[in-house]
């Protein structure tokens, strides 16, 4: 029985420990979060879609994102496509023009931050220029160190 309770103790305070290890890196760890999704058509219908739903060729769409570092400076936030599929862009609103560096070029999928953000809205906007299946990458860069950053994500727009 004592033995029983040692391994007991010795197994509930492991499980301790790894949680709290492992919740750490959750709240180190940088984030691209992504609201809904929506489009305008060239007929200038807008709309709401949903992950996967399928849009045609001359549609624009726009979705906003929040770049979180965390505890963390964000450092650098890049979107990238096939130029020859889609025409993307990264919509910066003025007021938070000033927490960019001039090497930034938002038309291109390129943000550089300044010293000390930690979290900064933005919005990415694409046009479909033909059909198939089309992939955006993004990647978030932070002082997290090589751990926890840069973090990639990516999703895939059917185009009819």
């Amino acid at each position: 029985m004592k033995h029983f309770c040692y391994f007991f103790t010795t197994l509930l305070v492991g499980s301790m420990l790894l949680t709290s290890c492992l919740e750490g890196e959750q709240s180190s760890t940088p984030r691209i979060q992504a609201s809904y999704l929506y489009r305008s058509t060239p007929a200038g219908v807008r709309d709401s879609i949903h992950y996967g739903d399928t849009v045609s060729v001359g549609d624009t769409l726009r979705g906003n994102l929040l770049l979180y570092g965390v505890y963390n400076n964000l450092t650098e936030f890049r979107a990238s496509c096939d130029t020859s599929a889609m025409q993307l862009e990264l919509v910066v609103d003025s007021v938070y023009r000033p927490f960019l560096l001039a090497e930034s070029d938002p038309k291109s999928g390129l943000l550089r931050f300044t010293a000390e953000v930690y979290i900064f809205p933005t919005a990415l906007q694409y046009v479909v220029k033909k059909p198939g299946t089309h992939r955006i990458s993004m990647t978030l860069s932070s002082t997290a160190g090589q751990k926890y950053s840069p973090i990639n994500a990516w999703f895939e727009q059917p185009v009819k």
